[in-house]
């Protein structure tokens, strides 16, 4: 199996279609990518190996050609996993300014339509064992094992800092059930958006995204599980208001943590003077 050079660095783009194929359309411009190829299975560029597809004098060479047709059905997955080790990371030491903004979340929301099939991620339900997931059923739970952590294992860190170039500091805090459709969870921070008259660079602090998913709650020290805590007070701070996404069969109000989130909020602002006004929007 072998795929371009050019396409880890954004030479080539990518479309899955139809959940079984994907196109891939050519934009290589530097002439030497014209004589390399690279070849996933033994990690090295084998030189003076010319796809035809690179070829833009042949007619064979059209603008989109099937990916899968040239290089098989592990192609998406090879080509993404090489991409992963080159993702640029800008380093946000606070977690209370790693906000993410609905742009960037509709982003994610790109990305898990064109990438779970392809890449057959699998439900973390034990239920469900090597369950292949749709766009419409993964959850953030599958969406931290099969992205997130597979994005940021390398550097450590949190997903908003693999994709925003500074601090982003929230404007709302987003307290939720990681089983709920991440689509669905996307839809509702939308309607909170339009709804109150904001735009698409409005910034949230949502956990799945702010803090480094490397190391599970349960795996994590008493100091880091109280470092957390003062992550959430220190965020909630910032913001103008709590949002609760209440997913469609009302979990939400059964898990502790999100009811914890609640009552730090309730807290924080009960019976403060009137100089900060903390809305909560569900």
């Amino acid at each position: 199996e072998t795929v371009p050079t050019s396409a880890l660095t954004n030479s080539f783009t990518f479309s899955i279609e139809d959940s079984d194929d994907f196109q891939l359309s050519s934009k290589a411009t530097d002439r030497s990518l014209r004589n390399k190829i690279y070849d996933v299975s033994k990690n090295k560029v084998l030189p003076k190996a010319i796809p035809s597809f690179l070829n833009r004098s042949k007619k064979a060479s059209s603008r989109f050609t099937s990916g899968r047709k040239l290089f098989g059905k592990k192609t998406v997955k090879s080509i993404t996993q090489i991409g992963r080790r080159s993702i640029p990371v800008h380093s946000i030491p606070q977690a209370e300014h790693r906000g993410i903004t609905l742009r960037q979340l509709r982003n994610i929301a790109y990305d898990i339509k064109c990438r779970c099939v392809g890449e057959e991620w699998t439900s973390t339900d034990s239920n469900y064992n090597d369950h292949v997931l749709q766009p419409d059923e993964v959850t953030f739970y599958d969406l931290v094992e099969n992205h997130i952590k597979p994005n940021t294992k390398g550097p450590k860190c949190s997903y908003v800092e693999t994709i925003a170039n500074q601090e982003q500091t929230p404007e709302w805090f987003v307290s939720h059930w990681w089983g709920q459709p991440v689509l669905d969870f996307i839809k509702c921070i939308e309607m909170h958006t339009f709804d109150g008259g904001r735009g698409i660079n409005t910034t949230f602090w949502i956990s799945a995204f702010a803090i480094d998913q490397n190391t599970s709650a349960k795996e994590s020290t008493p100091e880091e599980r109280s470092q957390r805590e003062r992550i959430l007070t220190k965020t909630m701070s910032l913001t103008k208001g709590i949002v609760s996404i209440i997913d469609s069969n009302s979990v939400y109000f059964s898990r502790l943590w999100c009811n914890f989130e609640i009552s730090v909020a309730t807290n924080m602002f009960s019976g403060t003077s009137t100089e900060k006004r903390y809305s909560h929007d569900i």
